[in-house]
Formats: structure tokens, C-alpha cells, sequence
């Protein structure tokens, strides 16, 4: 990409006596991406502002609209992840109801001789499947609880995984 730069006699003068301010004066000109070929990453300090959806106390998604501070960190980009986040929340509680005896600990994550028969999103749609070593969240001890809790849950789980939800 070719750009056209106009430097006045003062910038060159600054520049030939100083040329640490080469960088500045390009920065002006380009944006710094476009100078190192790499995006800028930043940490959450450093956004200027979020936008998009967040959940209330009674659970309904609002929008959100340039907040930025240590207590709005609960903004999703996309209405569909707030909705992800609320199922995921209720998913974690059916899970926590179903007990131990059923879903897979943390303790048994470790465990690479113990089959977790799983719940997960493949391409655009859900499927059963089986794993020892990979971590996902919808995790049980046997094929036939992963399946009741599936055709109990199917919305919510669809929900979850970000997925349009067709009876």
C-alpha cells in the first residue's frame, strides 16, 4: 500500500535530529497494525469502550451502550452469547442437580481410562459422542444419562451452543 506524506521543513529538522521521532511521525500516517503486519491485542484496561448485550438480575438480556470499567465485564457482543451465558448458567445447575454419581468431576477430567460420554457442538449442529482425554461441559458416566438429558434439554442445549433450536 502506497501512501502519499507530507512533511513540513520543521518535521524533517526534528526527524534528522532526532530520529526516535520516526516513529511517532509514521504513526501518524499509518496505524500501528499497518506498520507491524500484526493486529494490536489489547487487555481488557486498555478498550475504550464495550457495546452490546448484558444480563439483568431477572435474567432478561438489555442492551449496552459504551461502558467501560471494572464493573461491566458482563457484556456479550451478540445477543445470541448472552443467551449462550444464561443457558450455560441453568445447564450448570441441571448438571449440579443430576449429581456426581452421574456427570463427570474434576477428578475424573484427569482420568484418561474413564470414557466421558459428551454433548457437544460439531460444525453447526449437536451431537453425542464419546471422549478420555478432551474436556467439554456437557459430560456423563453413561451413553443413556447423556441421552436423557439431551431430549430433556434439547433448547437449552442448542441455547448454549450458540444454535438455532428446530422442533
Amino acid at each position: 500500500m502506497k501512501r502519499k506524506i507530507e512533511l513540513s521543513l520543521k518535521q524533517a529538522q526534528e526527524l534528522y535530529k532526532n530520529p526516535l521521532n520516526m516513529k511517532q511521525f509514521l504513526l501518524t500516517n499509518f496505524t500501528e497494525e499497518e506498520l507491524t503486519g500484526f493486529p494490536i491485542i489489547k487487555s481488557w484496561r486498555e478498550l475504550d469502550s464495550v457495546k452490546g448485550w448484558w444480563i439483568n438480575t431477572n435474567s432478561e438480556i438489555k442492551t449496552a451502550d459504551n461502558y467501560i470499567d471494572a464493573t461491566n465485564r458482563n457484556v456479550y457482543v451478540t445477543k445470541l452469547q448472552a443467551k449462550s451465558s444464561l443457558a450455560f448458567a441453568m445447564l450448570s445447575q441441571l448438571m449440579k442437580d443430576l449429581g456426581k454419581k452421574y456427570t463427570i468431576s474434576d477428578k475424573e477430567w484427569n482420568n484418561n481410562n474413564i470414557v466421558k460420554h459428551t454433548i457437544i457442538r460439531q460444525c453447526g449442529n449437536i451431537v453425542k459422542s464419546q471422549t478420555n482425554y478432551y474436556y467439554y461441559f456437557l459430560a456423563f458416566k453413561e451413553e443413556k444419562i447423556a441421552d436423557a438429558f439431551y431430549e430433556k434439554n434439547k433448547k437449552l442445549i442448542h441455547e448454549y451452543e450458540m444454535l438455532n433450536y428446530e422442533n
